[in-house]
């Protein structure tokens, strides 16, 4: 399913490869914004395990 979100900071990815992040969502700060925020995980190694067991979504990053 599909819901609109606004993510939570910046993310930047190299330009040649899409990506998919997992995120946490939360109610969005924003009243005239969408519905929820979408927050990235921090970190690399082990923990990229748990944030993906743990992700409420996953945030599609396209190449370019």
């Amino acid at each position: 399913m599909l819901r609109r979100a606004l993510l939570g900071c910046d993310w930047t990815s190299a330009t040649d490869v899409e990506e998919w992040v997992p995120v946490a969502l939360s109610p969005s700060p924003r009243p005239d914004g969408p519905a929820f925020a979408a927050t990235p995980g921090a970190g690399h190694g082990a923990g990229a395990v748990s944030r993906i067991s743990q992700a409420d979504a996953w945030w599609r990053i396209p190449i370019g």
